[in-house]
């Protein structure tokens, strides 16, 4: 979904409908922690254009599914990820990210693994660390474990290979997107030969920042 405009944006993935919206904080500590009004701002459309849908469920025999279905949640599951609101993030849910890092353990600590499973674990990671995409970083040794081999062959880890996956272990923590960061007041543009590299930038308004995130390249663009 493309970062829009106006405060409310919606979409649906497979069956699953979300709704977001930008609320002013009722109070921000010096910390930066944030609380939530008691009840929606006015001008709010979020509870309006989903009781709306709600309506129209029933008016067509649609059944809603009650238990799933939430309204106002600063903090929820959606879509694969997990919102803070409050908190201004979003990241992997943490009880996966939790279970994938003791896995991750385990199998350092045995020292061997399947082909099958660390393409697994290695496909896991790269969906946790796309909530922050400088950590992708980290992920070398564990594709190069995999390359070239049978789904069936066992490998030996190597030294080098076991911190990788620790330090993913380590770090998981901090594999989330501040929401509420500024945008970058450059626009950077690089390239690279055999013989060399260059980097230049250009500044950029905070709108024109902004703006061109909304254009930036999105997975279904080139997902078919």
């Amino acid at each position: 979904m493309r970062q829009p405009r106006s405060p409310y944006t919606a979409g649906v993935i497979q069956d699953d409908h979300c709704g977001l919206e930008l609320e002013v904080a009722e109070h921000v500590t010096k910390s930066g922690e944030h609380s939530a009004a008691i009840s929606a701002p006015a001008g709010s459309i979020a509870m309006e254009r989903f009781l709306a849908m709600r309506a129209e469920y029933e008016r067509h025999g649609v059944k809603l599914n009650v238990k799933k279905s939430t309204l106002r949640s600063f903090h929820h599951t959606v879509w694969g990820g997990e919102v803070d609101g409050l908190r201004g993030t979003t990241s992997s849910p943490k009880r996966r990210a939790l279970c994938l890092a003791a896995i991750t353990l385990q199998i350092v600590t045995m020292g061997v693994a399947s082909v099958a499973l660390l393409e697994i674990i290695n496909g896991s990671w790269v969906a946790t660390l796309m909530y922050r995409r400088r950590m992708l970083c980290i992920l070398d040794l564990c594709f190069n474990a995999t390359r070239g081999r049978s789904q069936k062959d066992i490998v030996a880890l190597s030294r080098e290979l076991k911190f990788e996956y620790f330090a993913l272990v380590l770090l998981v923590p901090f594999a989330r997107t501040n929401m509420r960061a500024s945008p970058a007041p450059f626009v950077y543009a690089v390239d690279a030969s055999d013989w060399g590299t260059a980097v230049c930038r250009a500044g950029l308004s905070r709108a024109q920042s902004l703006e061109l995130c909304r254009h930036a390249v999105v997975r279904g663009a080139w997902t078919r």
